[in-house]
């Protein structure tokens, strides 16, 4: 009985380091940065699955006006938003 839990343990670890040397040799890579070339001050917000740009184009503190885009470039909403100031709530 002693040879089979051995034979368990050995294969126990033959399977941990056949793991972790594949987790060596795989090629972990950062993906492209995403740019717009008609808006290059547009920031990318999203992940692999999808996103949009977002782009300020005018600041007057506490009040920027934004604009959102789809990943090729067309308009999807725009305004103006307000951030910065506290407001206390009664």
């Amino acid at each position: 009985m002693i040879w089979l839990k051995r034979f368990f343990i050995g294969l126990g670890v033959v399977s941990l380091l056949i793991a972790l040397i594949a987790v060596f040799f795989m090629g972990f890579s950062k993906d492209k940065p995403h740019v717009l070339k008609e808006h290059p001050g547009a920031y990318w917000r999203g992940g692999a699955d999808g996103g949009q740009f977002v782009e300020i184009t005018q600041a007057e503190p506490t009040y920027y006006f934004l604009q959102i885009r789809y990943g090729n470039g067309e308009l999807w909403d725009e305004g103006w938003l307000r951030f910065g100031e506290k407001t206390v709530s009664r």
